[in-house]
């Protein structure tokens, strides 16, 4: 179990302490990356190989994506055997798979994989950011909006950690109430939410349009 966490503006303060307030997910390793318009982080929880190959965020030095992976991929061997010509090892890491496959495909590289995961990828040319949840649901990813600021986490405890509207939604703890759950995108919070299983959320920067699309 990693988390992953991000906003629209740059602070390394702010996505440091997003990173501590997910540290019990990921104690082994804590990345940041900044931009001018971006921060994102993640916390490592070590299962196989080396950490040096695992830190995230992921990116190279000579392309455009930076990559933010929590989860596991389950059709490793397909992935290696039908998108990247037997080229690579099947036992490399998840994320450096996946990384391969953003080379080579972009952002049509999610109907290749398989798995349980929650995803975020920014593409530094386009100056869009973009999560992805896996088809299950089971790898959790929630964001704020107010249509301004983007904050996304793995855990809402993060994003509580700045200073926005904290609101909680009436109706939300009525249906919480009632069924015992809060189904869609709800959370008790008014402007936080959750991506639906399946569900793409994109946010361009440079206008600050958020859009949604399966």
């Amino acid at each position: 179990m990693c988390g992953i966490n991000g906003f629209t503006f740059n602070s390394h303060k702010k996505i440091e302490v997003m990173n501590r307030e997910l540290s019990h997910r990921g104690p082994d390793y804590s990345g940041v990356y900044l931009d001018n318009n971006l921060s994102l982080g993640h916390v490592l929880l070590s299962i196989r190989g080396s950490i040096d190959i695992s830190k995230q965020p992921y990116t190279s030095k000579n392309s455009d994506w930076v990559l933010l992976f929590n989860g596991q991929i389950y059709n490793t061997l397909e992935i290696v055997k039908d998108h990247l010509q037997d080229q690579v090892e099947p036992t490399l890491l998840d994320t450096e798979l996946i990384y391969m496959l953003i080379q080579k495909y972009g952002w049509k590289f999610i109907t290749k994989v398989q798995g349980m995961f929650s995803i975020a990828l920014y593409n530094k040319s386009e100056n869009i950011l973009r999560f992805y949840r896996d088809a299950s649901g089971q790898k959790n990813l929630y964001y704020y909006f107010d249509g301004n600021a983007l904050i996304f986490s793995s855990e809402i405890k993060s994003i509580l950690t700045h200073n926005i509207d904290k609101k909680v939604s009436k109706s939300s703890v009525e249906i919480s109430c009632v069924i015992g759950y809060l189904p869609g995108e709800k959370t008790l919070f008014k402007n936080i939410f959750k991506l639906l299983p399946s569900e793409v959320v994109s946010y361009n920067l440079n206008n600050k349009k958020l859009s949604k699309a399966f």
